[in-house]
């Protein structure tokens, strides 16, 4: 038969014991918190990076459609240079007759 003693001292063991596995739990749980902060962290950042990502191509179809107009502009200006030549090729011959 155990002497009350050891009861005691089985006890004192096991309640440690169990304060321990709380703190485990705890520190467990503590552990899990922070590591649902670090996915939403990096899930916002995901999700900034792709909102920069589309800023970003926006961006180029811009300058693109910039570059397209700049184009034209320049296409229509050197249709306007030959027309003023013409011009003056046939105010030229007019003044020849």
């Amino acid at each position: 038969m155990k002497s009350p003693f050891r009861r005691s001292e089985a006890r004192a063991s096991l309640a440690a014991d169990r304060t321990s596995l709380a703190a485990d739990r705890t520190s467990l749980a503590a552990d899990r918190t922070s590591l649902d902060a670090d996915r939403t962290s990096l899930a916002g950042e995901r999700i900034s990076l792709a909102a920069d990502r589309t800023s970003l191509d926006a961006d180029r179809t811009s300058l693109d459609a910039d570059r397209t107009s700049l184009a034209g502009d320049r296409t229509s200006l050197a249709v306007d240079r030959t027309s003023l030549a013409v011009d003056r090729t046939s105010l030229a011959v007019d003044r020849a007759a």
